[in-house]
């Protein structure tokens, strides 16, 4: 049997989000993996375009000319 769920950790416990059917005490194997939360992505965005310099503020038909410049060289 094999069950999902979405927890916090807190130090070296995890709090689930819902009610399991297994019983109290129980040993189970757990692997996990963070989830993604729109203010992560948002977050990433804003430092990808904080990094990409002067093209931070090109609109694409900017970009597209430049790049088929450098693409007829």
């Amino acid at each position: 049997m094999q069950y999902t769920s979405v927890g916090t950790i807190h130090g070296r416990t995890i709090e689930l989000e819902g009610e399991t059917s297994l019983p109290d005490g129980m040993k189970i194997r757990i692997s996990f993996e963070p989830v993604v939360s729109p203010k992560t992505t948002s977050q990433n965005l804003a430092a990808i375009r904080e990094s990409s310099g002067a093209w931070s503020d090109a609109d694409d038909f900017e970009f597209e000319r430049w790049m088929s410049r450098c693409s007829d060289r």
